[in-house]
């Protein structure tokens, strides 16, 4: 690891879980989307509403994937019933 170098993981079911908090319960939903458009490259609004509103979950994490696939970083919108 290199000085000056942070490295984290970004985990779905917190950033789901973050996102549906500011959505619902704290009535912030323009910090919410904010979040998953801005953080998340090519996600759209209806998707992102989705989350928020619980039709879709993140799954996975921003370790697993990043950077691992020939085709880049991947995420999973999980749309199971109950997600």
């Amino acid at each position: 690891m290199k000085a000056g170098t942070a490295h984290f993981v970004i985990a779905g079911d917190w950033l789901t879980d973050t996102c549906r908090r500011l959505w619902s319960e704290e009535d912030r939903p323009e910090a919410a989307l904010k979040i998953l458009m801005e953080g998340l490259p090519g996600i759209t609004e209806a998707q992102a509403v989705s989350i928020c509103e619980g039709r879709f979950k993140l799954t996975s994490d921003s370790w697993s994937r990043a950077g691992r696939s020939p085709t880049g970083p991947r995420r999973r919108l999980d749309t199971r019933p109950g997600s």
